[in-house]
């Protein structure tokens, strides 16, 4: 049965048989299978890149308070590799020093293993589940034409070196999963070109992954078919979603009006959980405080702003999901680990706390 959580809410993980005094230390695998039991209302927890103001900081942990607060269970953190460009063949990690290729002009300074370990180790004692959910990023992308679905290189030679690059850099990440003790990892966000008649090497990394990593995996396909194409399903414990779906309502739309419209989409993501046997995790979902903003979700201009229409997506996905027996939950995008943070503020941040839409998402939060 592929029931996480039935009924669309949260239910109590089953303990049964499991007895753990105050002493006692839940091993990643423990945390893991808790975590498949539940219903994940999760939020993707930006790291701010200023030394005290990111992941493991103080003010990061007031922020888990307040999404804790408000019915989240779970966070997803985002830590990123960099390229130089959409067809370089070689990936470096955060504070690689040698990586000249930095979020900005350099390197990261400003996000290191032992911060992750932090983040991850202040959300469980918040009773969050954790996922780590490595990214590529290229200064590239800023302009928009290119981002993570046209990584790709010139020739075959450089096809095997990014791969055997990007091998490194996950299974660094798996060894720090199994440090922060996190319940889930992503092997890959959006790489749409590098899953392309790639399942082999995917499933073979998933393999090399799980000998140094006990958790769970999975991988966030692109929401346009890539979920659909994907060829490795079977070797990972859930199908990953980046759920940016286009819906085909008008800019007037009800709530029960774009609540009819993810039917096409329902049916679709059940068609892939069935085949599987594997249930759905949106790793992202979120809207802009933009006009009719469920039309185009995944833009970052907000050329006219409307909080209602924001809020009112959001309801009608928590009202359309709410008893899907394939989807085992959800991670919203996004909330920062500083929202004061001249980098959290602004238009175009897909920002909810302090929106309209963070009422909507208490009450449903809330409701369990």
């Amino acid at each position: 049965m592929l029931c996480i959580g039935c009924g669309g809410g949260r239910i109590a993980a089953d303990t049964s048989g499991v007895t753990k005094t105050p002493r006692q230390k839940a091993s990643v695998s423990d945390r893991s299978e808790t975590s498949a039991r539940r219903f994940l209302f999760g939020v993707n927890l930006a790291h701010v890149h200023r030394r005290g103001h990111g992941y493991g900081s103080v003010v990061s942990r007031k922020v888990k308070v307040r999404l804790k607060q408000m019915g989240f269970n779970a966070v997803a953190i985002t830590p990123f590799g960099y390229q130089s460009s959409a067809t370089a063949d070689e990936i470096f990690g955060y504070g690689d020093v040698k990586g000249k290729t930095e979020f900005f002009s350099g390197t990261d300074p400003t996000m290191t293993d032992e911060d992750i370990i932090r983040e991850a180790k202040d959300a469980h004692e918040l009773g969050l589940v954790v996922v780590l959910k490595p990214q590529i990023w290229s200064r590239d992308f800023w302009g928009g034409v290119e981002w993570h679905g046209t990584i790709r290189q010139k020739t075959r030679a450089a096809h095997r070196r990014w791969w055997e690059s990007y091998r490194s850099f996950v299974l660094a990440e798996a060894r720090l999963a199994r440090r922060a003790e996190v319940e889930w990892l992503v092997i890959g966000t959006e790489l749409v070109k590098m899953t392309e008649g790639d399942a082999r090497r995917w499933r073979n990394l998933a393999r090399e992954i799980r000998k140094v990593y006990p958790g769970r995996l999975t991988y966030a396909a692109h929401w346009d078919g890539e979920f659909e194409r994907i060829g490795f399903w079977e070797v990972l414990d859930g199908i990953g979603v980046n759920a940016y779906f286009p819906l085909e309502a008008p800019d007037t739309a009800s709530v029960p009006d774009l609540v009819r419209a993810w039917r096409p989409y329902q049916e679709r993501l059940r068609k892939v959980s069935e085949e599987y046997g594997k249930p759905v995790l949106f790793l992202e979902i979120g809207y802009q405080a933009n006009r009719a903003c469920w039309r185009r979700p995944w833009e970052y201009e907000i050329d006219d702003e409307s909080e209602g229409d924001q809020a009112k997506a959001y309801e009608a996905f928590f009202r359309a999901f709410k008893g899907e027996r394939f989807f085992a939950g959800f991670f919203l995008w996004k909330a920062f680990t500083d929202p004061r943070d001249r980098q959290a503020r602004g238009r175009g941040k897909f920002r909810f706390l302090g929106t309209r839409a963070e009422e909507i998402i208490r009450m449903y939060g809330k409701a369990g």
